[in-house]
């Protein structure tokens, strides 16, 4: 399961999902390796390999992933991979996992794994596996889901010391999605059987507050723009087939409109480029393969660009590199999301040049060391 030896176990409180090392030396040996790639190299891809009983997060050089220097290996329950972000800064990396020793009543837990070092610290238990921790601009807390008890998943803000505050809860399918650049807002999803609205919370928790009904159905994949002004997001075309097409909420106007202009066919996962244009996937369309279109930023949605995409296939975006260099995807053989295939991650560089991160296909995408 994508979502997601040892010798000394760092555990920082009681349970845990472990994090492994090659012993002292190798700990340090690891730690030495990550500082010689980091001065070759930057920015560093910071990815996960799934393992049956642990994932293991790598750094490598996006001009040539090969060249890639160990992180950390972190062990959970059989079969269920970890979530991770990495904070803005690169100093952290926050990861939900389901502990090793899960039984079937078990919930996850929130960690934090220090890039540098490999230390992990324990911040809260009794977390959403499902959640992928949004991080504050800032780095110093991050946003997860904890199922209420009473039917209902807060959205709780848990700090670097493992304080916690409840932003909001609801019964409600709950599914934040990023802070603004100011830290004053939360925007998250809410799914029900009405569709999907657009809400927002601040950040100390004064109540939350619909924004936009963004569907009658079902929507997902949702992007706040890096300016916090837009969200892009992926809506279903109709409830007979499993087609999306992207579009973009404008938080200003409350409009909403289409992400680009003039196409048709099933598109996938709206990322936005560091500088505010966006990156479309899109499916095949009769023998031709379906490479990805970017609509620069002062074009929205009318200058698309064609980007390279694979021979065959078709490539689903992931994240674009802070300098904007490289854009990493995830590459189907398939003709259709609903025959996608084998996958793998690709980076792809500056002249269309096409590099496999792994030989595995189960490869989270973390973020970026700068």
């Amino acid at each position: 399961m994508l979502l997601g030896i040892a010798v000394v176990l760092v555990v920082a409180a009681v349970g845990a999902s472990n994090i492994s090392f090659f012993g002292s030396d190798g700990e340090a040996n690891a730690s030495a390796e990550l500082a010689l790639l980091r001065e070759q190299a930057s920015p560093l891809l910071i990815y996960s390999e799934f393992g049956q009983l642990a994932d293991t997060v790598w750094a490598a050089d996006p001009n040539n992933p090969e060249d890639k220097a160990y992180v950390s290996t972190i062990e959970h329950s059989p079969g269920f991979g970890i979530s991770a972000s990495l904070s803005p800064d690169g100093v952290n990396l926050a990861y939900v996992a389901l502990p090793s020793d899960a039984g079937w009543t078990s919930s996850a837990q929130l960690w934090i794994l220090e890039i540098d070092s490999g230390a992990a610290t324990l911040l809260a238990e009794n977390v959403d596996l499902r959640t992928t921790p949004v991080w504050t601009p800032a780095g110093d807390a991050v946003i997860v889901l904890r199922p209420a008890g009473d039917d209902s998943v807060q959205l709780l803000l848990v700090d670097l010391a493992g304080e916690t505050s409840v932003l909001t809860k609801d019964q409600a399918g709950l599914y934040p999605i990023g802070v603004t650049p100011d830290g004053t807002w939360l925007y998250f999803a809410s799914l029900s059987e009405r569709g999907t609205d657009l809400q927002r919370v601040a950040m100390w928790g004064a109540g939350a507050e619909v924004l936009a009904h963004l569907s009658d159905g079902y929507t997902r994949d949702w992007h706040l723009a890096p300016d916090g002004t837009k969200l892009a997001y992926l809506g279903q075309t109709s409830s007979a087939t499993i087609s999306f097409d992207a579009r973009i909420y404008d938080v200003a106007s409350g409009a909403t409109q289409g992400a680009v202009a003039g196409l048709s066919g099933s598109q996938f996962n709206p990322i936005w480029d560091p500088n505010g244009g966006l990156t479309v996937g899109l499916a095949p369309s009769g023998e031709a393969a379906g490479a990805p279109v970017h609509v620069l930023a002062d074009g929205l949605p009318d200058a698309v660009v064609a980007l390279a995409g694979p021979a065959t296939g078709f490539d689903v975006p992931l994240s674009w590199s802070p300098d904007g260099a490289h854009l990493v995807v995830r590459s189907f053989e398939g003709s259709s999301a609903a025959n996608p295939g084998p996958s793998h991650v690709i980076v792809v560089g500056p002249v269309g040049d096409r590099q496999q991160v792994s030989a595995l296909s189960d490869v989270l995408v973390i973020g970026w060391l700068e």
